[in-house]
């Protein structure tokens, strides 16, 4: 999963919990994000007022407060290029400060992290920082297509873009992971369409390590919650 835009007035922290309600009864021990835990601020003209607070402290803070805690299990993370709004404004790493005030969240790195679920099986986290495209499996085609053929991944979890979709391809397990976030004047204006919830998969590995089998299931949820924060404050 991904892409949470807390911060944001339209971030959908119900769902998110829900979504978190969901992997515990599942008995998950790791989520993994793929970036975008914060709306981050001044990403153009008039962004500042699509936030419900302002300022590094106050994000943090918030994201501290609202983000899901449950017990049993990890959270481990990338930030994206709305978390790095703050590195571009004044060198602040927000991933960093958020795993050392949660115990029960993992700072991977930023926009990339390799993850051995095995020895022989990867998970490839990424958040790119293009637009998004015409069709829906253009951009994790050719992303997967530029990979290299001894360093692909064999599953890769692609956020930013707000869409789910699954796709194999060269041999890699390819997914968009969904977002956390309704509809924005930014995406609305532009025509993009949104998907909220997130993936639960299940991989089924030989005696090496090797992937043999993978079972998914995407958890939507079909309709933003308005002022939704308000419900968190």
């Amino acid at each position: 999963m991904g892409d949470t835009q807390i911060n944001s007035k339209y971030t959908q922290i119900t769902h998110l919990h829900k979504y978190y309600d969901i992997c515990e009864f599942e008995n998950i021990p790791i989520v993994y994000n793929t970036g975008d835990i914060d709306e981050g601020e001044e990403m153009r003209p008039g962004h500042k007022y699509e936030c419900y607070t302002q300022g590094a402290d106050d994000h943090l803070t918030e994201i501290v407060r609202v983000y899901p805690r449950r017990k049993g299990l990890i959270t481990e993370f990338i930030t994206g290029n709305h978390d790095a709004s703050m590195i571009k404004r004044c060198g602040y790493d927000i991933g960093n400060s958020i795993a050392e005030k949660r115990e029960d969240m993992k700072y991977l790195g930023k926009d990339c992290a390799i993850v051995k679920l095995t020895p022989e099986c990867s998970l490839e986290l990424r958040h790119p920082w293009d637009g998004t495209a015409y069709a829906l499996s253009y951009k994790i085609q050719k992303m997967v297509e530029a990979m290299e053929a001894d360093s692909k991944p064999n599953i890769l979890a692609v956020g930013h873009y707000h869409k789910a979709e699954q796709l194999f391809h060269r041999n890699v397990h390819a997914f968009q992971t969904g977002c956390f976030q309704g509809q924005t004047p930014f995406t609305r204006g532009k025509g993009i369409a949104i998907s909220m919830g997130g993936w639960i998969l299940e991989v089924e590995v030989d005696k090496k390590g090797s992937v043999e089998r993978i079972k998914s299931e995407f958890i939507p949820f079909y309709k933003a919650i308005k002022d939704d924060y308000l419900n968190w404050r």
